[in-house]
C-alpha cells in the first residue's frame, strides 16, 4: 500500500506510474493508480458516469447494487435482492402466491386465503382445517 501520493500539476493521466505510487490530477480531480496492464482511473470529487473493474464495465445503477448490500446467499433479507444458495434454495418464513399466503409460525405451516387462516400443517404432519372439509371433492 502506498504511503505517499504524487501530486501532478496539469491535467491528464501520468505518462509513467508505479503501482505503489498513485498520482492525483489537481486540475481534473482524478486519482490514478497503476494496475498490472494499464492505468486505472478513479474519479473523486465528481460524479463519474462510468465505472469498470478489471476492464469489465459496471452497468448496474447504484440503486441496483444496493439491492444486494446486506443480502446473503440462501436467505431472504427484507427489501433486498434474493440470492439463491449453491444448492438453488432460499430460506424464508412467508410465501405469497396471489391471494394465498403460506407462513411458518411456531414450526407450523399456516395456509391463508385473503388473510384468513384456512388450514395448517404441523411438524408431526397433522393437517388442521379451520372449517368444513370436503373429503372427496374435485380439484
Amino acid at each position: 500500500m502506498a504511503t505517499t501520493i504524487k501530486l501532478k500539476n496539469g491535467s491528464g493521466a501520468p505518462t509513467t506510474l508505479s503501482k505503489s505510487e498513485p498520482a492525483f490530477d489537481l486540475t481534473n480531480n482524478r486519482l490514478y493508480t497503476a494496475s498490472d496492464t494499464s492505468n486505472t482511473i478513479v474519479e473523486i470529487g465528481t460524479n463519474p458516469s462510468t465505472l469498470s473493474i478489471g476492464g469489465t464495465a459496471i452497468t448496474s445503477t447504484a440503486s441496483e447494487l444496493n439491492l444486494v448490500d446486506g443480502s446473503s446467499a440462501g436467505t431472504v433479507v427484507n427489501s433486498k435482492a434474493v440470492i439463491y444458495s449453491s444448492a438453488g434454495q432460499v430460506k424464508g418464513t412467508t410465501l405469497a402466491l396471489g391471494s394465498w399466503v403460506i407462513e411458518q409460525v411456531s414450526n407450523n405451516l399456516i395456509f391463508k386465503y385473503n388473510g384468513a387462516a384456512v388450514f395448517k400443517v404441523t411438524t408431526t404432519g397433522a393437517l388442521v382445517a379451520e372449517g368444513d372439509i370436503t373429503a372427496f371433492g374435485t380439484a
